[in-house]
């Protein structure tokens, strides 16, 4: 979803958690390049929840946070300096919820209309995909870097960057108005921001930079000169599959019948496992070598919503992979085995941060797989796997070489697997 604003916008000060700056950049990207007023955006909240939950990293668990992130939005305003002046204006002018029918509305302030409608010139453009994992400052400093990235270089000074990601001024934090003083030492701003976002951006992003000392006052560094150049960026995301936290899967559904309620629907054990997809099978022959309870596999592990997350399906036997080799490294137990049967009933796996680390685990081993395989995955993460067997044999039969292709994506994955251990020890 692209998102235009205003270079004037770009240029004024504010600070808001990376939660509601995407929030907020999801309503602006709602506005149409040919509007001339300002519409009431309505998000009902399943879709509320599919815009800011994605990747596993939940950052909405009930609608009374979405007034909590209105509430934190219109509680930092956008400040900018005219001559000896400091203005400042709220994001909306009004916020509504529907209880009925689950819908919330909001108007933008009037006063934004300059910065976000018609604009013929002197903006900027950039998509959302490239923000989703950047942190707070490390959005704004995309914003200011996006915005020069045409001049490809630019001054900033100290007191200026300070102002724009919105460090030192008041801001507003958990129904409180405070003044902040962040960075104030130029060697932790370098360290703990500038650095920090180069990094990021870098990784994640479409540009990236460099920097120097512009001028100095003796020993104090008073500003620097930023150097924006493209990029490609080292993890490649695909635009983001948004999605509720609550959302159920598309799929097979002689497969999914077992997630829905397998206690109530009785089904015997070998009943489970014929429903197993082929890379969920592997994950149990994994998981059940490993000594833990085949009972507890079939009952509570694979019926748990977290495996319908998307980055998850389809490459379950390297998630297990990933989590049993996660629980050795930090579980003082003597049986892993135990610890992992713990730990899953606790939900200290399952719980967002945890799985969205060992999500993140398994997005750095996805990117460095062949295209060959993730074709094989998505094909077979549908599929029970005596079925997909099925599949790969009528292909032999009729077309060896193209089953010998297909095939191929398999057979590099024990391979793979070899290697995760080695690149969670780094």
């Amino acid at each position: 979803m692209p998102v235009v604003k205003s270079n004037q916008l770009i240029d004024t000060g504010y600070s808001l958690p990376a939660r509601e700056q995407l929030f907020l950049l999801h309503i602006i990207s709602q506005i149409a390049l040919d509007d001339f007023d300002f519409k009431v955006y309505s998000f009902h909240w399943k879709e509320v929840q599919k815009k800011m939950n994605f990747d596993s990293k939940i950052r909405l668990t009930d609608k009374q946070e979405v007034f909590e992130m209105f509430d934190v939005i219109n509680g930092n305003s956008i400040k900018w300096n005219e001559g000896t002046k400091t203005n400042a204006t709220p994001w909306f002018t009004r916020f509504s919820y529907d209880m009925e029918t689950d819908v919330y509305e909001f108007i933008l302030n009037d006063e934004l209309k300059p910065y976000l409608l018609q604009l013929k010139e002197k903006f900027t453009k950039y998509h959302l995909k490239y923000l989703v994992y950047l942190k707070s400052n490390d959005i704004r400093m995309y914003e200011l870097l996006k915005r020069h990235q045409f001049q490809k270089e630019f001054v900033l000074t100290v007191d200026e960057l300070r102002f724009l990601l919105g460090l030192v001024g008041s801001v507003y934090r958990s129904g409180v108005k405070k003044q902040v003083d962040k960075y104030g030492n130029v060697t932790d701003l370098r360290r703990y921001v500038i650095n920090k976002a180069q990094k990021q951006l870098k990784k994640y992003t479409d540009i990236c930079f460099e920097y120097e000392i512009e001028s100095k006052e003796g020993k104090n560094i008073k500003s620097f000169r930023f150097f924006v150049f493209a990029n490609e960026p080292e993890i490649k995301l695909e635009t983001p599959k948004l999605f509720s936290a609550n959302a159920r899967r598309k799929a097979n559904p002689n497969q999914l019948d077992i997630f829905k309620n397998n206690k109530i629907a009785n089904l015997s054990s070998k009943e489970k496992l014929a429903r197993l997809t082929f890379q969920q099978m592997r994950a149990y022959k994994y998981l059940a070598d490993k000594s833990v309870n085949k009972t507890f596999l079939l009952d509570a592990v694979f019926p748990d919503p977290a495996l319908g997350h998307e980055r998850i399906k389809g490459y379950e036997d390297v998630f297990f992979k990933i989590c049993f080799e996660y629980i050795e490294k930090h579980s003082k137990a003597k049986s892993t085995a135990a610890a992992f049967v713990s730990w899953w009933k606790k939900g200290l796996i399952t719980a967002p941060e945890k799985l969205a680390q060992l999500v993140d685990r398994l997005i750095t081993w996805q990117y460095k797989i062949a295209d060959e395989e993730k074709d094989a995955r998505r094909e077979a993460q549908d599929m029970p796997h005596d079925e997909y067997r099925k599949l790969q044999k009528s292909r032999n039969v009729n077309n060896k070489s193209k089953s010998k292709k297909t095939r191929q994506g398999f057979s590099t994955i024990a391979d793979s697997l070899g290697k995760i251990k080695e690149e969670m020890d780094q």
